[in-house]
């Protein structure tokens, strides 16, 4: 009895110890197996390339901050644009991420500067920056027709100059600028060729007119029209002209109706959409016309001057809409920065608030990789980071598609959305991701 009572207690435990040995052994692999789960800053939410702890260890982190001058229209015709969208977007994002330990454990911080969306004026702003900080290897500066300004001085300061909007001019030859979005003449080429051409069944061309404010960043979506000329079953009507904010556009809506327009792409910030869309209204040309723009139109600077009256609106985007892919992890990663640094706005962020973060994204993946090829942040110049830049890919994680640049491609998005405002402002998506049509070639350094 002894015998059998002692032979079972041994049974006994040696089934309770390989018991303990299995739970072991499945947590091990539970814990191998299971991604962890990012928190909303980390670098894989924000759709960043990850950091291994060895090796960010390895570089020492110096005591200051790294410095990154900017450039924003803070007070020029586009300047409620930057102060409502832009600069917001640009300080939110840091902002999340110097909560996290900013890059490789070092803080971010910015000095804003005023270039007033003026080439003649950026330059200046832009030998001021340099002046000012004379070992920044990146400066961001705001306004395609700025970059255009300071394209040739940024080769010659060996600076990275980063930004968002973009013309041919900006990526043509390729230089030291690198813009986030593709260009403005492509946006339009895709809209058409992939969206509105596909869906016309009437027996005659598509009418297709430009109304664009009068200034250098805007005028310069012309440059498509010679590619759109090509395009079966599209006719091109003469572009219309506006101020910055106009005050009487009878005359411009009289052409469009009597030529008989069926899109119309107005290259406007919102001061010059608003009256755009309150004269297509009083005319009877809101619902008879489709109304389309860029990315340069945000809700929550054109709904307070436009209201309902907004309901129709298409718009090219180059990243995800913030109400139709909420599920995204990298939309989710913006919307929440934003509903924590915005918690009464009305609206969840716009085109200009993504691309700026996507441009601070690029940044923030380009500085940490850059940083750790050479092993130091005192390596940190402009030659590396240049280097850096032309062969960057970043997983934004549904914001958008991959961004990548390499040795002659200057802007980081290939595909575009077509999305729509209804009645209360808010944006959403009513396409797949379109791949975007290239309405140009790269010239030659």
């Amino acid at each position: 009895m002894e015998g059998r009572e002692h032979m079972f207690s041994r049974r006994k435990r040696s089934l309770v110890l390989m018991g303990l040995l299995l739970v072991a052994f499945l947590t091990t692999l539970a814990c191998q197996q299971a991604p962890a789960s990012a928190p909303i800053n980390s670098p894989s939410a924000s759709g960043q390339a990850t950091t291994a702890a060895s090796a960010s260890a390895k570089v020492p982190v110096p005591s200051t901050p790294f410095m990154i001058p900017v450039a924003f229209d803070m007070s020029g015709p586009t300047s409620g644009s930057f102060i409502d969208s832009i600069k917001p977007a640009w300080e939110d994002y840091w902002g999340a991420i110097n909560e996290q330990g900013g890059i490789l454990g070092r803080k971010v911080e910015w000095r804003i500067y005023d270039d007033k969306q003026s080439p003649a004026e950026g330059a200046q702003v832009w030998k001021r920056m340099v002046s000012d900080f004379p070992n920044a290897p990146l400066i961001h500066i705001e306004g395609s027709g700025v970059r255009v300004s300071i394209k040739p001085q940024a080769g010659e300061d060996k600076k990275v100059a980063i930004g968002t909007g973009n013309t041919f001019e900006v990526v043509s030859p390729p230089g030291w600028v690198f813009a986030t979005h593709n260009v403005y003449d492509d946006m339009v080429a895709t809209a058409l060729e992939r969206y509105f051409l596909p869906q016309w069944k009437e027996s005659r061309p598509l009418r297709f007119a430009f109304v664009t404010q009068d200034a250098a960043w805007a005028k310069a979506i012309e440059n498509v029209i010679p590619y759109l000329k090509k395009l079966p079953n599209l006719e091109v009507l003469p572009t219309e002209y506006t101020p910055a904010v106009p005050v009487d556009l009878t005359a411009q809506m009289t052409r469009l109706k009597e030529g008989g327009a069926d899109v119309v792409w107005v290259q406007h910030v919102e001061a010059g959409m608003a009256p755009v869309l309150r004269e297509a209204q009083r005319m009877g040309l809101k619902d008879k016309i489709k109304w389309i723009t860029g990315h340069s139109v945000d809700a929550g600077t054109l709904f307070p001057l436009v209201g309902d009256n907004i309901a129709g609106l298409y718009q090219v985007s180059p990243t995800a809409s913030p109400y139709s892919d909420a599920s995204q992890p990298g939309v989710k990663f913006m919307n929440d920065v934003f509903k924590a640094k915005h918690p009464n706005a009305k609206f969840l962020p716009g085109t200009m608030y993504s691309g700026e973060v996507m441009a601070a994204m690029l940044a923030r993946a380009a500085i940490e990789q850059a940083v750790q090829k050479v092993g130091s942040w005192d390596k940190l110049t402009g030659d590396v980071l240049y280097d850096t830049y032309q062969s960057l890919k970043v997983d934004t994680q549904g914001l958008t598609g991959t961004l990548t640049y390499d040795k002659t491609k200057r802007w980081a998005v290939d595909y575009n959305k077509i999305t729509q405002f209804n009645a209360a402002g808010e944006n959403k998506a009513i396409s797949d991701w379109l791949p975007v049509s290239r309405s140009f070639q790269v010239k030659a350094q």
